[in-house]
C-alpha cells in the first residue's frame, strides 16, 4: 500500500539465443564503467585518431614521408606495427574474468555451458577491436595504395590473437578478490605477451627479411596468427573450461 504503481503495456516479446544475451551482458559490464572503458579500450581512440589524421592530414602525412625518404614497403611495415601497437593495449577479454570477481558464481550458474560464457567474452573483444583496426589500415590506402589490404589482413589476424591470449592469460592467472576494478585491468599481463608477440616478427623483419616483400611478409604473419587463434580457441574451448570452472 502506497508504493507507485506502474501501468502494464502489452508490448513485442523479443527473443536472442544464450550467446547473444551473453555479449549484451558484457557490453554491459563494460559501458557501465567510464574507467574500464578509458583503460581496457585507449587503443580504439588511437585508432580512431589515427585513421582520422591519415585522412584529413594526407598531405602533411605525405610531405613526412618525402622529407625522410621513405618507400611504400617501409610505411606498410610501419602501419602494421603501430596498429598491432594498439590491439595489444584493448585488454578487454585480458580482464574479462577478473572483473567477475566474487560474483562469479552468478555467470556460472546461468542454465549456459562454460565455453558459450567464454566466447562471448572473446566475441565482444572481437567486436571492439576488429573494426577499431580496420579503421586506420582501410585510411592507411591513401598512403600506401593496395598495400593497405595487406595491413588490414595483419590487424585482423593479430586482433583474433590479442583477444586470444588477453582471456588465457587471465584464466590463467586471475584476480577475483580486487578492492577497485581498475586493479585487473591495469595488473594483466596480457598486454606484455601481445607486445611479444608483436616484436617477433617486428624483428624478424628487421634483421632477417627486410629485403623480402612487405606484402609477403604479412601475408606470412597472418596465416600464423590464424593458425595460432584456431590452437587458442581449442584451448579455451577444452582447458580453459575446466580453468574457468574450478575458479571461485
Amino acid at each position: 500500500r502506497g508504493a507507485a504503481k506502474k501501468k502494464y503495456q502489452e508490448r513485442e516479446l523479443k527473443t536472442a539465443s544464450a550467446g547473444a544475451a551473453l555479449v549484451r551482458r558484457e557490453a554491459a559490464r563494460l559501458t557501465s564503467s567510464a574507467a574500464y572503458m578509458m583503460n581496457a579500450g585507449l587503443g580504439v581512440v588511437f585508432c580512431a585518431v589515427a585513421a582520422a589524421f591519415l585522412i584529413f592530414g594526407r598531405g602533411r602525412v605525405l610531405g613526412i614521408v618525402e622529407a625522410m625518404g621513405l618507400s611504400t614497403d617501409t610505411l606498410t611495415a610501419i602501419a602494421a606495427l603501430v596498429i598491432g601497437y594498439f590491439l595489444s593495449t584493448m585488454v578487454f577479454s585480458a580482464s574479462s574474468v577478473s572483473l567477475e570477481g566474487k560474483n562469479i558464481w552468478i555467470v556460472r550458474s546461468a542454465p549456459v555451458s562454460s565455453a558459450e560464457i567464454l566466447m562471448a567474452k572473446r566475441r565482444l573483444h572481437l567486436l571492439i577491436a576488429v573494426p577499431a583496426a580496420l579503421l586506420p589500415a582501410a585510411a592507411s590506402a591513401s598512403v600506401i595504395g593496395v598495400n593497405a589490404v595487406f595491413t588490414a589482413l595483419f590487424a585482423a589476424a593479430f586482433a583474433l590473437v590479442t583477444a586470444d591470449i588477453g582471456l588465457v592469460e587471465n584464466l590463467r592467472h586471475p584476480s577475483l578478490t580486487w578492492i577497485n576494478e581498475m586493479q585487473p585491468v591495469k595488473q594483466g599481463a596480457a598486454v606484455i605477451l601481445t607486445m611479444g608477440m608483436l616484436l617477433v616478427p617486428t624483428l624478424l623483419y628487421i634483421f632477417l627479411l627486410s629485403g623480402s616483400d612487405v606484402r609477403l611478409v604479412l601475408g606470412g604473419c597472418a596465416v600464423v596468427f590464424f593458425g595460432l587463434d584456431r590452437l587458442l580457441v581449442h584451448w579455451l574451448r577444452t582447458s580453459g573450461v575446466r580453468r574457468f570452472e574450478e575458479l571461485g
